[in-house]
């Protein structure tokens, strides 16, 4: 009876330690969900005053936007602004490049007429180019020249050498 007795109270030891054991254990827990707890209401108390920042700032930014659209209204009501108007190129009466016929129906005023027309086009659209435009149009002729150089030089080089075949004078290979 005695070793029944010890085994019954050593069975009742350890299910005291177990539930000692359980015990610590919610304990430690029950501590960890109220530093969650706290933790996630700061989280919360932060986010609502962040959310009450920005409704604020919406509201400032919106009485601004109110604010600059009536002024911008008013303005609108005041006296207009003058829109600059482009300047007008004139027009040539006459086509700016003629067909062989009708150059051939024009009589030699006419054709005087008609270039002094183009030359004066020519003369006021110039005026009125940017210099980036200028500086595009310089560079196309520049580019025209040196091809016209080149064209010229491969010709001169086919009637020296009496040769038919420009492939080969202008450098390509066959």
């Amino acid at each position: 009876m005695a070793a029944i007795l010890i085994s019954n109270l050593a069975a009742a030891k350890e299910s005291l330690d177990k539930a000692e054991q359980a015990y610590n254990n919610w304990m430690e827990r029950d501590e960890k969900n109220k530093d969650e707890l706290q933790q996630a209401l700061a989280r919360k108390a932060a986010l609502e005053e962040e959310w009450a920042q920005r409704e604020k700032d919406v509201a400032e930014r919106t009485k601004n936007f109110q604010a600059a659209l009536s002024a911008l209204v008013e303005a609108s009501k005041q006296a207009p602004v003058p829109v600059v108007q482009p300047v007008a190129l004139p027009v040539s009466p006459t086509p700016k490049r003629l067909s062989k016929k009708a150059k051939d129906a024009m009589t030699p005023e006419q054709k005087k007429a008609h270039k002094a027309a183009k030359q004066a086009a020519h003369d006021e659209r110039k005026a009125h180019r940017t210099p980036e435009e200028q500086a595009k149009i310089d560079a196309r002729v520049a580019k025209m020249q040196e091809a016209l150089k080149a064209s010229r030089a491969a010709k001169k080089a086919i009637h020296e050498a009496g040769d038919e075949m420009p492939a080969l004078v202008s450098g390509a290979s066959v």
